[in-house]
């Protein structure tokens, strides 16, 4: 062992040390963007609790960066149920004005950009004041957030039927002049609704206690936008209903263009350790700003594992339920934003008590951390087998209510898996060996929201497979990607075609260990790109004609800012070359950027590189025919991939030596230990890639047993010759050089380039 690694070595064993001292979870962040839209309505309160109901209201918000005048605009409630579209019918119409003797002054009719306003709907013969409204909902509301309708005689918002609600402009018009609409009690339909319905009875949208309590329904911007015939806004159940009103509080999830994903699978543990797997739990997260009652939620588990929509398949359906005798007390039913609820699964006959869970599993959780799921004979999560499970709202719906899903076992296909797999056996997602370990199974947010159809948790690789149990505890990782404002067009691979080429591949460094293996990348496009969520899959099934389609190591490409020295550019520019260092476990949190700059004799910058952390025992094979490709966020390894390489191809389906002797398959690369080795090189094809394999293009003589320049991409590999001045102008390294961070380091035969502007 090289004195250089030794020390690497001993530095591994220091920080192992000194992060078990210290563990710190911070709590994943999100934030949310504004919409751009007109006026919409965001809150209806039909039934106060006061007698009389003189606190009806309708909240308006104005998502615009410009202030609005309400003066001339009215509030339009339809009445007649029977209509198949309720807003053509008759309808009574009221004006939004001022009441300055209720305001306390004259009454500002403006609603400011991004801000709510309360239309409170005054009751014919009220004359009450703000601080009685604000007494009524516990708020501090002054008179600038107000402006009202006058009632006639007998008029207001009905408690127990179905009712449309409409914002209309100045020009009247109950049709053409309409900005937006809301409905509640919509189960009612043509009928009525109770606040506790018996079996059988329609339930409101809210409930009312004479001076105890009163609730309130919340609407949601459309995700592609306010039907132009309708203007209804979403009422996402079980989201909108039975919330606590909020007048003048704009609560993001429900004013945004924000996504329905507000419960997210996180953690799964298939097979506990001891003996009849009665510790088995799902763990949701709920990254909502609002808490979340899952009475009447449900996971729906599913054993086709061949199906390509799962969820239209045969479902086993579980409801999450109470279970007061286990938490000791009753059991809270409700998930607390930004907080994570253990959905335990309890199979019949289970005696065990929360105690031994917490043995189970060496945690400290407490009753209100759980809710259950109480299984029928015979019945659990499968161990050997790929299983699909979702969570489900209240409504049922398989596809309409389905929240968020995930797999597990994905190898195993519609066969089976094994604990400690041989080659060319598939390996489950996790270990488990009887009343000694146990592993789970965790679950991330992907960079570009849930899926709308398939409505899929993303599973990545090693970062997901044989965890820890961690019960309760969701890694900021998790959720990071949560309410984040994403350029979905950027993403299209439509957008990305021939966009991010493999340039150079370095599957065996010197140093013992080999540690400093990376896979260049090439930006061929005009534009900066954000490698966050982007990914290296790595293909060994070389069986396989087509080994781009075949079993793969999906690895994401993240950020590692203890090794960068500071906060990691995941961004690649114009021209730019990133250089993905894959950080074998173990060493990833004790390397630099110096030391591999040493590895190499060059000299590049933290902006140049991005990371993959592998998991244990994973790198690149050295003496075996192996693939590599570059996918987007999306993660379809044939729809999403952008760029492929191969490498020791002689070796077929077999294996090459480094020295090959005749009859032998010789590999592309040599490597003499802790002294030198080699990489291979790619370049882009005359005619592009090809659609089908996405594989750069390996050219005899130079491509095989190149000196490793990471960070330098030489003439020629990035265009076809006759594209060169067009595409990517080669006069000099200045003119290919980005004008800030991710930048090439040069071109060789040109001027070097550095430009670091962290």
């Amino acid at each position: 062992m090289n004195s250089r690694l030794w020390k690497i070595c001993f530095a591994i064993m220091l920080f192992a040390v000194l992060l078990s001292a210290a563990q710190i979870m911070p709590a994943p962040q999100t934030s949310l963007a504004a919409s751009a839209d007109n006026l919409y309505i965001s809150e209806i309160v039909p039934a106060p609790k006061a007698k009389g109901g003189a606190f009806e209201y309708v909240e308006l918000y104005n998502p615009t960066d410009r202030p609005v005048d309400l003066t001339g605009y009215k509030i339009a409630y339809y009445t007649d149920m029977q209509s198949l579209q309720p807003w053509t019918s008759d309808v009574v119409m009221w004006d939004i004005v001022a009441r300055d003797d209720i305001t306390g002054g004259k009454t500002d009719m403006t609603i400011k950009p991004q801000t709510a306003k309360v239309v409170w709907l005054l009751k014919k013969g009220f004359s009450g004041t703000i601080r009685q409204f604000n007494e009524e909902y516990g708020t501090e509301l002054d008179g600038s957030q107000f402006v009202y309708v006058q009632l006639g005689q007998n008029e207001g918002l009905a408690n127990d039927e179905q009712r449309y609600v409409a914002l209309i402009g100045p020009g009247g018009g109950p049709v053409k002049d309409r900005i937006s609409m809301a409905a509640y009690n919509v189960k009612a339909g043509t009928g009525k609704c109770k606040y506790a319905p018996d079996p059988g009875e329609k339930p409101c949208d809210f409930v009312r206690k004479e001076g105890q309590a009163a609730e309130s329904v919340i609407y949601f911007f459309p995700e592609k936008g306010l039907d132009p015939d309708t203007k209804l806004m979403d009422r996402r159940e079980p989201y909108s209903l039975h919330k606590k009103p909020t007048p003048g509080q704009i609560l993001q999830s429900g004013t945004t263009e924000v996504s329905a994903d507000s419960l997210l699978i996180t953690e799964i543990v298939a097979a506990p350790k001891t003996d009849g797997e009665h510790f088995e739990y799902i763990e949701l997260y709920n990254p909502t700003e609002s808490d979340i009652d899952l009475t009447g939620h449900k996971l729906y588990y599913y054993e086709d594992a061949g199906s390509a929509t799962p969820w239209t398949s045969q479902a086993t359906k579980w409801d999450i339920v109470p279970m007061d005798t286990l938490v000791d007390g009753k059991t809270d039913m409700s998930i607390k934003a930004k907080n994570a609820k253990i959905v335990w699964i309890i199979k019949r006959n289970f005696k065990g008590t929360l105690q031994d869970f917490n043995k189970e599993y060496g945690s400290n959780l407490d009753g209100s951390q759980f809710v259950f799921v109480r299984l029928s004979a015979g019945q659990g999560l499968a161990n050997d087998q790929k299983r699909f499970v979702s969570i489900v709202g209240p409504g049922g719906d398989p596809a309409d209510d389905r929240i968020s899903m995930v797999s597990y076992n994905d190898e195993a296909g519609i066969g089976k898996c094994k604990y400690a797999a041989k080659a060319n056996e598939a390996a489950c997602d996790f270990a488990r060996r009887a009343n000694q370990l146990a592993e789970s199974v965790n679950y991330f947010y992907p960079l570009v929201g849930l899926d709308p159809s398939t409505r899929m948790m993303e599973r990545r690789g090693r970062e997901s497979t044989h965890q820890k149990p961690t019960p309760g505890i969701v890694a900021p990782a998790q959720a990071e990607a949560y309410g984040k404002t994403v350029d979905m067009e950027a993403y299209k691979i439509e957008n990305l075609q021939d966009a991010l080429l493999i340039t150079e591949i370095s599957p065996a460094p010197p140093t013992e260990a080999e540690i400093f293996e990376f896979v260049e990348l090439y930006n061929r496009s005009s534009k900066p790109i954000d490698l966050k969520g982007f990914k290296l899959y790595y293909y060994k099934d070389m069986t396989s004609p087509e080994p781009w389609t075949s079993k793969v190591s999906q690895w994401n490409i993240v950020a590692s800012d203890k090794v960068t020295g500071g906060k990691t550019n995941m961004i690649i520019e114009p021209g730019g070359v990133k250089v993905v260092w894959l950080l074998k476990k173990s060493y990833g949190e004790v390397l630099s950027v110096p030391d591999f700059n040493e590895e190499y004799g060059t000299a590049l910058q933290p902006s140049q590189f991005v990371y993959v952390k592998l998991g244990e025992g994973e790198g690149l094979d050295n003496s075996v025919q192996r693939y590599v490709a570059l996918v987007s966020p999306q993660g379809d390894q044939i729809a999403d991939r952008i760029s492929a390489a191969a490498y020791n191809t002689a070796a077929g389906g077999g294996s090459c030596k480094y020295v090959a002797k005749p009859g032998e398959a010789a590999c592309d690369i040599t490597k003499v230990a802790d002294v030198s080795s080699e990489s291979v090189d790619y370049f882009y094809p005359e005619t592009g890639l090809d659609q089908a394999s996405k594989l750069m293009q390996r050219k005899d003589g130079a491509s095989a047993h190149q000196k490793p320049t990471p960070g330098t991409v030489k003439p020629g590999q990035v265009t076809a010759p006759s594209q060169e001045k067009a595409a990517i102008p080669a006069s000099s390294a200045a003119d290919q050089a980005p004008k800030g961070n991710g930048g090439m380091t040069n071109v060789q035969g040109g001027t070097d380039v550095d430009e670091d502007t962290e």
